[in-house]
């Protein structure tokens, strides 16, 4: 399902933000 891949991008690059690797 194409929704669930759109949850599981917006988790991802919503963990990648929060790493501190800036």
């Amino acid at each position: 399902m194409e929704i669930g891949a759109s949850q599981i991008a917006l988790m991802a690059v919503l963990n990648i933000s929060q790493l501190p690797e800036r």
